[in-house]
């Protein structure tokens, strides 16, 4: 996970400001329960369920929250150069 699921709490009250919504509303419309959408907006890490819930009602796309990673080399090269690393192994 990115930096960018941090802010998502600040986009749901950003959201929630331009709607006019009280917590309670923004609550029922994003079918999540008020304290759950409560801890968000203070920067607590949803639930799986509820990040795609909120995402939706955000009308965002869930890799807008993530940081993609590369992959620099297939898994037995990884284990190999592991292997070939641990000085306990013969070569």
């Amino acid at each position: 996970m990115s930096d960018a699921l941090g802010e998502l709490g600040s986009l749901i009250t950003q959201r929630r400001a331009e709607l006019g919504l009280s917590l309670r509303e923004a609550s029922k419309l994003a079918g999540v329960p008020v304290a759950t959408l409560s801890r968000v907006e203070q920067g607590r890490t949803p639930d799986l369920g509820t990040f795609r819930r909120l995402i939706e009602w955000l009308g965002l796309p869930p890799d807008r929250f993530f940081t993609p990673t590369e992959r620099t080399a297939n898994t037995p090269e990884a284990i190999a150069s592991h292997l070939k690393t641990d000085p306990a192994l013969s070569p």
